[in-house]
């Protein structure tokens, strides 16, 4: 245990590749430089400012550069006679100003730089230069070679005017808020107007003084070599401080401190002493400094880009060396120094001033892993060394990861090969009762070394337990513990995992802390797992490497980061954010009371644990909401049409400590509720072809272990009209109306189909009383009369046999709409052979058909022929004197039956004139006929036409009727 108390002291260190012993170590702030490699694209910065919103602006040689701690963006110039631009301030409105070497002042409209032409046309006009200007308030005050003037509502006028033969000239301007005062520096003079009025004037030494306020107070350097500076009132001698033969560019003021910018580094003034100290960047042309809202101080240089100094309470402890180093491991001797190990083979000694004593080099050029103490000989993996003398111990051994020692005078050795014991004198047996030779023994080394072989496996950690007297090693394959006696037991995780121990810590209370690969922390007590540490709770990376305590929690290091864990509070924060060490690998760590030393690649830090608590979260704001690729000013609800569908939503963030270590989570509701990651890179997020609906877009920011408050912004995009209530509304009312009228029309259509069907069933009947009406049935009963008086009783008996064969044809069509034409023509010859029996020899008729027609598969609409053969005879044959002659004809005319009545009795004119002699009205049979037939032609898709021919003869004498009827084809 005694070796590992030298971890409790504070501890500066310095690396250098060629050691010059006493050699003292220089301290200066931990600084990261941010150049071209970050994105920066002119190591040349003249200007630095930070706007109200926290972004930082750089005045560069290649034009005005922002930077939000992620990216780097160039500002356009459009109109410009020189891209190099500084002097940047920023106007009452929120609006960044700045100007160029060449005469032209500059505004930002829009994402891009444009020229203030109302200066640029006095310039002109004056044939002067711009030196400098200031803002204040609603106005402005440009300085020229000779003249000051006052810029306001867009008028330009002289205030102040140097003699135009005078050697003097105006060099530099600045504003006091606080006593409303504006300063004036020319080559002879500093000038004092309030309200435009000259208050005073003072006199200077000859040379180019550059203005600042500071704490209420006007204080100037001279832009060149000088002896002094005037600050609060008094001249500062530059003497004391070793800076009155350095090149001074000016100086600045941050919130509560005065920098002194010079060609050799940048250095604070102490008020209290009156005097320039603590510089560094000692090798830089620095130009500026400013501070920043999470009290970053950015500085810019002429050669070398930019410097970000995250905290001054975070130092670094280096010797000037043209070599770099880095820094693997460090422990504290007995002789209370603390002794480095390097990655080239180096072991440096360092007293607890931090100055150098002794360098001790091994013979490969290796990582030193580990550096521990037997009495007052250095041990590492690469050899051992007595303290105080520079050449190594007579020994070729490779002690692997690392060497610790127990009770029992034995070593515990972790090898790459294997984990056992050796004997701390390096010779001879170790002390160990390996009972019935459970473990193996082997001679290790050129000297022999005998060797305790616990497991024969790579081993990456050790630790002896004093209180229980237990030997614990992290091997490839899973963490074993050996007690005194020889037991072997694996202490594996609650689900039975293995734990592969990187490195292992023993608290004061017994329980020992594991750094794993791949599962994070575990906490021990009586080697079971009470407490794991993971990132499931906070844990940037489950690969830790190491570990320390600090009594009230863990700092843990891991592939991923830096992170704290605090025993009370059991939380897990986040150590890289704060120290900006983003890109920096930490080897090693050890802690003195409240200061943590960390060793890394680039140096060795150390810093106060309080530096944690100042934390500070990102600041975000949307930059554009674009519809469609259009920008769209966002409210509290924007409304939106039903194609302004494709969405893109910019935002920005600030951050700078980070260095872009945070991420997003975003989500879309009203899309999806589940939540999206991205990383600081990304500026926008976009979503096409958005369905119409009610949407809220929310992000915010993971930093650590913390999340930012959400932002949103609600947006809605309609449905089309036709898909909008009140549209569909109207629609569903049209469609309800129309059905309605549907139903009715159809109810109507139904009840006249009825009323047609009851019609046609009556014309049916009509017929049918046309067929059997009472005259025809008298008439037929009295030729059955007659014949029988004559005694021809087998015309009678044949005459009534076909009366009765009509009747019941007639009757069994009498309920059919449709009858084949064949029955239908059965029917008609019994009926008009009937009426022949009417008539003397002087009457025949005949029926034709066409020929290879089945009149079978056609029908027409029954009792339809009938009627017009009825008429024929008794309107036509009837009156006739004579030969009386009665033809019907079938005929197939493509696709239209055509059925043809013709008689050559008296015509239609001389019957009318006989009906109206003896005032007989129009046959019942044929109004019958033409009201079924309208019938008909209304119920069915088939028309039937009726044509009506007079037969003439050429003196134009009545020669019969012809009737053709044209039935469409019904199979």
């Amino acid at each position: 245990m005694k070796l590992l108390l030298p971890k409790l002291f504070f501890i500066t260190l310095l690396i250098s590749c060629f050691w010059i012993p006493e050699n003292c170590f220089g301290q200066q702030p931990l600084t990261r430089k941010i150049s071209f490699l970050e994105g920066l694209s002119s190591d040349v910065v003249y200007d630095l400012f930070v706007d109200k919103q926290g972004l930082l602006y750089l005045g560069t040689a290649k034009g005005l550069i922002t930077y939000d701690g992620v990216h780097f963006d160039q500002i356009k110039i459009p109109e410009t006679l020189g891209n190099a631009v500084n002097n940047i301030q920023q106007d009452h409105e929120g609006t960044i100003w700045c100007k160029n070497f060449a005469n032209q002042l500059f505004f930002l409209k829009d994402g891009a730089l444009r020229v203030e032409q109302k200066v640029k046309a006095l310039l002109e006009q004056s044939d002067t230069n711009l030196v400098d200007f200031c803002l204040i308030k609603n106005s402005k005050y440009i300085l020229t070679n000779k003249t000051l003037y006052h810029f306001v509502s867009g008028k330009i006028k002289p205030v102040y005017e140097l003699k135009t033969d005078s050697q003097d000239g105006f060099n530099s301007i600045t504003y006091d808020k606080e006593s409303e005062k504006l300063y004036v520096s020319s080559g002879y003079f500093l000038l004092v107007f309030r309200n435009n009025i000259l208050i005073e004037k003072r006199a200077l030494s000859k040379n180019q003084k550059i203005l600042e306020i500071f704490k209420g107070e006007i204080a100037y350097c001279t832009k060149s070599l000088d002896k002094s500076c005037f600050i609060q009132g008094q001249t500062i001698s530059l003497e004391n401080s070793g800076l009155d033969t350095v090149f001074l560019n000016r100086l600045t003021a941050t919130k509560d401190a005065l920098w002194l910018c010079s060609n050799k580094g940048i250095y604070k003034f102490d008020e209290k002493n009156k005097t320039f100290k603590n510089g560094f960047l000692k090798g830089v042309r620095i130009t500026d400094i400013v501070q920043d809202f999470e009290g970053n101080h950015w500085i810019s240089s002429l050669d070398e880009g930019l410097f970000m100094l995250p905290n001054d309470k975070i130092r670094e402890l280096n010797l000037t060396s043209g070599t770099k180093r880095s820094y693997m491991c460090i422990a504290m001797g007995p002789n209370e120094h603390y002794f480095v190990g390097t990655n080239d083979g180096y072991v440096l000694e360092i007293n607890n001033s931090g100055k150098g004593i002794r360098e001790y080099k091994t013979k490969w050029e290796d990582n030193i892993e580990f550096v521990t103490f037997i009495g007052d000989t250095i041990l590492t993996n690469y050899g051992f060394f007595k303290i105080g003398e520079s050449a190594a111990l007579p020994n070729n051994l490779y002690f692997g990861k690392n060497l610790k020692e127990d009770l029992r005078g034995n070593l515990l050795i972790a090898s790459p090969s294997f984990g056992g014991l050796i004997s701390r004198k390096l010779n001879g047996k170790h002390n160990f009762a390996n009972t019935q030779n459970k473990f193996k023994e082997i001679k290790y080394g050129p000297n022999n070394l005998e060797t305790l072989i616990f497991r024969n496996n790579r081993t990456e950690s050790i630790l002896f337990d004093p209180s229980n007297e237990k030997y614990y090693y992290g091997f490839i394959e899973g963490l074993f513990v050996y007690s005194s006696d020889g037991t072997e037991k694996e202490i594996r995780t609650a689900d039975n995992q293995p734990l592969i121990a990187a490195e292992m810590l023993l608290n004061e209370d017994g329980t020992i802390w594991v750094a794993t690969s791949q599962k994070g922390v575990f906490l021990l007590k009586d080697d079971k797992v009470v407490r794991h540490l993971s990132v499931r709770n906070g844990l940037s990376d489950n690969n830790c490497t190491k570990i320390a305590s600090d009594g009230n929690g863990l700092w843990i290091v891991t592939d991923a980061g830096f992170d704290y864990y605090e025993n009370k509070t059991k939380r897990i924060k986040n150590a890289e954010l704060n120290l900006c060490i983003k890109g920096i690998t930490i080897n090693d760590i050890t802690i003195f009371k409240d200061f943590i030393i960390l060793a890394t690649n680039k140096g060795i830090y150390y810093f106060e644990k309080k530096v944690l608590s100042q934390s500070i979260l990102p600041l975000f704001n949307f930059t554009d909401f674009l519809v469609n690729n259009k920008k769209t000013t966002p409210i509290e609800r924007l409304s939106l049409k039903y194609n302004e569908n494709n969405i893109n939503i910019k935002f920005k963030t600030i951050h700078f400590k980070s260095l872009g270590n945070y991420s997003y989570r975003y989500r879309l509701i009203g899309l999806d509720d589940k939540w999206y990651t991205s990383v600081s890179a990304v500026q926008n997020v976009n979503f096409l072809a958005l369905t119409p609906g009610v949407y809220k877009f929310q992000i915010n920011i993971k930093i650590g272990e913390r999340y930012t408050p959400i932002q949103e912004i609600n947006f809605e995009i309609h449905n089309p009209f036709w898909l909008r209530i009140w549209f569909l509304s109207i629609v569903v009312l049209s469609i309800i109306a129309v059905m309605y009228f549907i139903y009715r029309w159809a109810e109507i259509k139904t009840r006249k189909g009825e009323e047609l069907k009851e019609q046609l069933a009556l014309s049916q009947l009509t017929a049918l009383r046309s067929q059997m009406n009472p005259h025809f049935i008298f008439n037929v009963l009295h030729a059955v009369q007659g014949l029988i008086y004559s005694n021809q009783k087998s015309k009678a008996s044949d005459y009534l046999g076909k009366f009765s064969e009509l009747m019941r044809k007639i009757l069994d069509t009498s309920d059919k709409n449709e009858v084949t034409i064949e029955k239908e023509f059965e029917t008609i010859d019994l009926y008009v052979s009937l009426e022949k029996a009417r008539f003397d020899n002087d009457f025949e008729y005949k029926i034709t058909f066409p020929e290879g027609v089945d009149l079978n598969n056609y029908t027409i609409p029954s009792m339809i022929i009938q009627p017009f053969i009825e008429n024929a005879i008794k309107h036509g044959l009837m009156h006739k004197v004579g030969f009386k002659k009665l033809d019907i004809k079938v005929e197939l005319l493509e696709d239209v039956w055509c059925f043809t009545i013709d008689d050559n009795g008296i015509g239609r004119k001389a019957s009318e004139f006989i009906n109206q002699k003896i005032k007989k009205h129009i046959s019942f049979a044929t109004k019958a006929i033409d009201n079924r037939v309208k019938l008909i032609n209304k119920l069915t898709n088939r028309v039937i036409d009726i044509e009506v021919i007079d037969k003439k003869s050429v003196d134009y004498d009545a020669l019969g009727t012809r009737i053709k009827i044209y039935i469409p084809i019904n199979h």
